[in-house]
């Protein structure tokens, strides 16, 4: 399972999974990368090894990765906004 690098949230669950599944006999073994988009490239990539992966939703589409299946939503991610405004002196 492609993952995420070992700080983030993507990593944390494929931890999590591989507990999971441990207790069923199955092996996850789990690949760091660098997020989202390297995973949907070890995804469209079948010499790469991977055959699941976290990926944002929005990245792909079904036209775009024909061969791809999404399981669903797991959860929201937040989206922040951050704009720059010019800094005015306070009113006397």
């Amino acid at each position: 399972m492609a993952t995420g690098s070992p700080d983030s949230a993507y990593y944390q669950l494929g931890e999590r999974y591989r507990s999971l599944l441990a207790r069923h006999g199955v092996e996850l073994r789990l690949l760091q990368t660098a997020g989202s988009i390297e995973n949907l490239a070890r995804l469209r990539d079948l010499e790469s090894g991977v055959s699941v992966a976290f990926v944002q939703g929005g990245l792909t589409s079904a036209e775009q990765s024909p061969g791809l299946l999404s399981l669903g939503t797991m959860f929201y991610e937040p989206l922040w906004v951050f704009h720059r405004t010019r800094l005015r002196s306070p009113r006397t």
